[in-house]
């Protein structure tokens, strides 16, 4: 997980635990056994609990606490991946559902909602690294919740959904993904014996064993871009789990 605030210090981080603390939230939230959360480069522990069920992941209690508190004080927040589908569960019950395999590699995303402000610089389509297990469907959103579909992708299913009275953003895919993290993620599901299948879309020639090709890298500075734009407009701090 990581934290972030637009403006100053956000969080302190101990040998033990993360301590988050804002003057917009009444009071700090800890979340236990920090090193789960630390980048890895195995990354097992953060594989392994998105595949569970939201409320069996250790650090639950925490994040619903933070999840309810930064609904309660406004924060503009960006949810990606798994926190989006935990966000998405503990906010309006939407269940992640498992998928057949896992969803890996580089997929064409259509923007189905143009007018809004968290997609306006992408134009009609995009690229996104898709890693996951699990998937949120268009059919279990609730209506009249205030959800409403930005982007999807008729490979990857659901991309980004937004909830403006929440001021919330839920990214279900990886904008953030350097250029070799596929890569990374292939060779280490490979040398746990997973049986996995190389990333989609995502090699020259896509041919396993050529060089990766980054076709979102426009796309992924443009949405962080508009992102960060949107927090200069609104007071206080904001978060990026």
């Amino acid at each position: 997980i990581v934290i972030v605030r637009a403006r100053g210090r956000l969080f302190a981080v101990g040998q033990r635990q993360i301590i988050v603390k804002t003057p917009q939230l009444p009071e700090p939230v800890r979340f236990p056994h920090a090193r789960a959360f630390r980048p890895n480069p195995s990354r097992k522990i953060t594989a392994r609990a998105a595949q569970l069920a939201v409320e069996a992941v250790s650090c639950w209690p925490a994040l619903a606490r933070i999840f309810d508190q930064l609904r309660a004080a406004g924060l503009p927040s960006l949810f990606v991946c798994w926190s989006a589908q935990a966000a998405l569960y503990h906010r309006h019950g939407v269940e992640k559902r498992p998928l057949p395999e896992k969803c890996f590699g580089v997929f064409e995303q259509r923007v189905v909602s143009p007018r809004h402000p968290a997609v306006r610089a992408l134009g009609g389509s995009f690229y996104a690294p898709v890693s996951r297990h699990t998937e949120v469907r268009a059919e279990d959103l609730p209506r009249g919740r205030g959800l409403e579909l930005i982007a999807e992708s008729a490979d990857s299913g659901l991309c980004l959904i937004a909830e403006d009275a929440a001021a919330s953003l839920y990214m279900f895919n990886h904008l953030e993904y350097e250029t070799e993290t596929l890569q990374r993620e292939y060779d280490r599901d490979r040398e746990a014996g997973t049986g996995i299948s190389a990333p989609a879309n995502y090699y020259a020639r896509r041919l396993p064993g050529e060089r990766p090709v980054n076709l979102w890298r426009s796309a992924a500075r443009r949405f962080f871009a508009t992102w960060a734009a949107t927090l200069e407009h609104k007071p206080g701090d904001s978060l990026y789990l």
